[in-house]
């Protein structure tokens, strides 16, 4: 039985990640980076991992502590200084490939953040001037896509890890993390988040229709990743607090428009009155210029 150690770096906090595996038959485990390699897993989030069946519960969850369980597999994470160490108590096989080492890592991201104050959002989030704009939707609604078209401007594709300002609380970011579908590495660790909507499947225009409380919670809360147990009430008073603090809005996306028509769409969200942007046809503003 050996030891997989790698530190990562979720925002401003770092992790040391100890799990006990089975290396059994292998003389390394082919997931594990040599020294200075960054642990990029190549995994994708699908609607089907976030069953209620799958949630993690939470034995324990206060400013310093939290031990949690997700079937068979225990966890717990110490809070010491903005660092520490989650340890898995049931071995993981490697040798039976790396979605099970991935999605056990993705548990242990998620009481990280938790115990950040923060949530995990199933979305991508695209690093534009006035903030980071994330895009949440369900598997196969373009998130990826949308994301690749912003080429160095994407911070992520698939997961969002956002936490509250520490001098204002009231005030959310967005982290980068170095551990699971990276992007952005240039980017900073932590950018202020402007705005967040849903990916419509509409793909005739690009236009942002923006979402008025209570349709906030809805629109955002499917794809926050739920805790349950002692993190329950936690979780869904992010979910209120993050919803209430910035403009959401639903986004269709017109894939022939040029990424500028999609960030003028954006940050009509930002503005008093939404309805001061001209909503533009498919084919963005060359459609409107003589």
């Amino acid at each position: 039985m050996d030891q997989l150690q790698r530190t990562v770096r979720l925002g401003p906090l770092r992790v040391g990640l100890r799990l006990p595996v089975n290396t059994s038959g292998l003389q390394r485990p082919w997931c594990l980076p040599e020294p200075g390699e960054r642990l990029d897993l190549e995994l994708e989030v699908t609607t089907t991992e976030f069953a209620a069946g799958d949630a993690l519960e939470f034995d324990e969850f206060d400013a310093h502590h939290c031990s949690w369980r997700i079937g068979s597999v225990r966890g717990q994470w110490d809070h010491r200084e903005g660092t520490g160490t989650l340890t898995l108590s049931q071995p993981i096989d490697l040798v039976g490939g790396l979605r099970e080492f991935g999605s056990n890592l993705l548990w242990m991201l998620q009481a990280l953040v938790l115990q950040a104050g923060g949530l995990l959002v199933h979305g991508a989030a695209l690093s534009l001037s006035s903030g980071v704009f994330v895009v949440c939707g369900v598997s196969g609604a373009g998130k990826s896509t949308l994301a690749s078209r912003f080429v160095d401007r994407a911070l992520h594709d698939d997961l969002v890890y956002l936490v509250p300002s520490a001098p204002d609380p009231s005030k959310w970011q967005a982290w980068r993390q170095n551990a699971i579908r990276i992007r952005g590495e240039h980017l900073p660790w932590a950018t202020p988040l402007a705005a967040m909507v849903r990916l419509a499947a509409d793909r005739s225009r690009t236009h942002v229709d923006r979402a008025n409380w209570p349709q906030c919670v809805g629109e955002i809360a499917p794809h926050c990743w739920y805790a349950g147990g002692a993190a329950a009430a936690a979780t869904a008073e992010r979910i209120a607090a993050l919803t209430a603090s910035v403009p959401i809005g639903v986004l269709t996306h017109c894939l022939s428009d040029p990424v500028e028509v999609v960030e003028v769409a954006l940050a009509s969200l930002l503005l008093p009155d939404l309805q001061q942007v001209p909503q533009l046809p498919c084919g963005g503003l060359a459609a409107v210029q003589p």
